[in-house]
């Protein structure tokens, strides 16, 4: 909150807080590759001389890989950054040069490229290119005029909006996608359920966000019926799903967020963390798991567990505010038979003493 407060009054946490501040401490780390993203970002390509259905055609199996590569990747910043600039561009191109009967696909894959953007700016020290990237994502969905992307776009615009502050934005973005799933003409048919399940989780974490236990669980049991149809019309989640887009990890997102820590180690314990194909969710499992133990002060639990997220996925470790905090209070508050782990754990992540 310090670090936030601070960029908005213009000034530096050592003006704010006094010169023994270490800004690294708090302050959001920045990839060595943003500059390259942030030049693809603001940057209008000219028009591509390539066909625009082959045009179409490359940025969807583009987009496609990419999102394969984020999966697996431990490193998925990294490998992300590598491959950022060419589909911005790319996407830029297809949406100036695509026809008529091109624009509604060529605007979906725009989209997805600016949420890939957004899960690499995420969490750095460059917010006005986050916003950016989540409101052409947005304006991209919405603009092909198919209710199911916007619908996705809206869980990737409340995540922004909820994770900043901005509760009843992502309240409304959530009500908005609801309300043009409701419009959908694929309306109860299995792809259509599997997106309004997503967004009712999108609803649960909001709620959870700001303590309300009954919306968040309520919220939840929308999304398990939805998700229920979707599987039984054979549309299961995707392998490369994100954290916070499948029933398990909300209901541990939400006992953590609401307090629960218990029963969030228990469902903890009934979880097969090896069976989670995508790298980055999980690791977010971990450091959800490790946040639990830390509500309850099982100090020597909480490190083994941010050690093997950091194991698992170094950079989704390294970029994550929920990890980056832990390690603080571990500094302040683990005992001194912890200390030089939690030493080796602050150093890994850049977190300073």
């Amino acid at each position: 909150m310090a670090a936030r407060l601070a960029e908005v009054i213009h000034t530096s946490l050592a003006e704010l807080l006094g010169e023994g501040t270490s800004p690294s401490r708090y302050a959001r780390p920045e990839h060595v590759a943003l500059g390259q993203v942030r030049a693809a970002l603001i940057t209008l390509p000219p028009v591509s001389t390539v066909d625009p259905a082959a045009l179409l055609a490359m940025l969807r199996s583009d987009v496609a890989t990419a999102w394969r590569l984020r999966s697996r990747s431990g490193r998925d910043r990294s490998d992300l950054a590598a491959v950022l600039p060419r589909l911005l561009t790319s996407a830029a191109q297809v949406v100036r040069s695509a026809g008529h009967e091109h624009q509604r696909a060529a605007r979906r894959l725009a989209a997805e490229v600016y949420h890939l953007a957004q899960l690499y700016l995420c969490y750095q020290d460059a917010a006005e290119l986050l916003w950016v990237a989540v409101d052409r994502g947005m304006s991209a969905a919405v603009d092909a005029d198919d209710p199911l992307a916007a619908a996705r776009a809206a869980w990737f615009s409340a995540y922004l909006y909820r994770d900043t502050g901005y509760t009843e934005h992502a309240h409304q973005v959530v009500d908005d996608a609801l309300r043009e799933l409701d419009r959908s003409a694929a309306v109860g048919s299995p792809t259509e359920r599997r997106q309004r399940s997503q967004v009712a989780l999108a609803a649960a974490l909001n709620h959870a966000r700001e303590g309300n236990h009954g919306d968040a669980w309520r919220w939840w049991d929308i999304a398990e019926a939805a998700d229920r149809d979707a599987v039984a019309g054979g549309v299961a989640l995707s392998p490369h799903a994100l954290f916070g887009q499948d029933l398990g990890d909300v209901a541990l997102a939400l006992d953590v967020e609401l307090g629960r820590s218990a029963q969030a180690l228990r469902r903890a314990e009934a979880t097969d963390i090896d069976a989670v194909s995508s790298v980055p969710r999980r690791t977010r499992l971990l450091l959800e798991v490790a946040r639990a133990h830390l509500l309850r002060r099982e100090h020597t639990a909480a490190v083994t567990l941010l050690q093997s997220a950091l194991d698992t996925g170094p950079e989704a470790t390294v970029y994550s505010l929920h990890g980056r905090a832990m390690v603080v209070e571990l500094q302040s508050a683990a005992g001194p038979m912890l200390r030089s782990q939690v030493a080796r754990l602050a150093e890994r992540m850049g977190v300073s003493s």
